[in-house]
């Protein structure tokens, strides 16, 4: 009688162990995959970060800017003047259009927007 107890005390005790070992290395599982997740989230903010920073200093500064607009604006000008030269009067009229049009665009890029 005693026995029988026994072999069944001893069996669940047996399931109550492997089920602890399966639960232990279950958690332990889920521990590495967290800490590889959150190893590779790090890494990607980090690497997004260096290219935020590389993108900033590569961008051009205001002044860069201004003069990037004043020679596109001289040579506009230019070749406006040599179209008049030319008298073709489709051609003054597209490029009379296109000029007037970015320099409204450069217009609205340098001033303050208001709100």
């Amino acid at each position: 009688m005693q026995d029988i107890n026994f072999n069944e005390k001893k069996d669940e005790y047996t399931k109550l162990i492997r089920n602890i070992k399966q639960q232990i290395k279950y958690n332990t599982q889920k521990q590495k995959d967290t800490q590889q997740l959150k190893q590779i989230l790090q890494l990607t903010l980090n690497s997004r970060a260096e290219l935020i920073k590389d993108f900033e200093s590569k961008s051009l500064s205001e002044d860069q800017l201004k003069k990037k607009n004043e020679l596109r604006m001289k040579y506009q000008q230019i070749k406006q003047q040599q179209i008049e030269k030319s008298g073709d009067y489709a051609q003054k009229k597209y490029y009379h259009n296109k000029i007037t049009k970015q320099q409204f665009k450069q217009k609205q890029e340098t001033e303050p927007k208001q709100e």
